[in-house]
């Protein structure tokens, strides 16, 4: 199955672009120069121009990195060690150097839908918390190719709250944070959504150790 995404770029960065192009050139002492001379209407048509331009390059640059970043469930795979079936989220994207959003489709297949619960399948919230770690996973990707064989273990979970029942069907998406590290331990919180319902919530610790 092809779980490639295409780049959730909007139109809100685009804005986000323009204003921050806006700033520059509104205080830059090129555009002062227009609007000291005698042609100030035109001088300002030009900024705006350019400042147009400088965005459309910007816009550009941001989404080509957002790209490189999105990663499906085979590229996962080349530097976390977990394997189907216990590879949980089918593809994952970083979203800065301390976020990172990951998602996986219910099927209802999953062998931990099997027994939880006969007639009425829930994903267990033991498997959201592992969905959650694997999700910050990502983030260390850099720290796990510069240790091979290195595995991240949970050491500890804390303020897991579970607020709406996931099933089939339901496409899952998390969103992760790390808010410190020291050496090998990493200290994060995430959150697990289908749609705008907040199905489950906590802060987990774990370390990386050599396999």
């Amino acid at each position: 199955m092809n779980t490639e995404r295409k780049p959730t770029l909007s139109m809100p960065d685009f804005s986000i672009c323009c204003t921050h192009s806006w700033k520059i050139f509104s205080s830059n002492r090129f555009f002062l120069l227009f609007q000291n001379s005698k042609a100030e209407s035109d001088g300002k048509d030009t900024a705006i121009l350019y400042c147009i331009l400088f965005s459309m390059y910007t816009y550009k640059n941001i989404k080509e990195a957002k790209e490189e970043y999105q990663m499906n469930k085979e590229e996962i795979k080349t530097f976390i060690p977990h394997r189907e079936p216990m590879l949980l989220i089918d593809e994952a994207e970083v979203l800065d150097e301390n976020t990172a959003r990951g998602s996986r489709k219910i099927r209802g297949d999953e062998f931990f839908l099997q027994g939880h619960f006969p007639g009425n399948p829930i994903v267990p919230g033991v498997i959201l918390c592992e969905m959650m770690a694997q999700t910050c996973s990502v983030l260390l990707r850099s720290t796990m190719e510069q240790n091979p064989g290195s595995v991240p273990f949970f050491t500890g979970l804390d303020k897991v709250r579970f607020k709406h029942p996931v099933r089939p069907g339901d496409t899952v998406e998390i969103t992760c944070r790390l808010l410190r590290h020291k050496n090998m331990f990493f200290f994060g919180k995430g959150k697990v959504m289908v749609g705008k319902n907040l199905c489950a919530k906590g802060e987990f610790s774990f370390a990386l150790v050599s396999g």
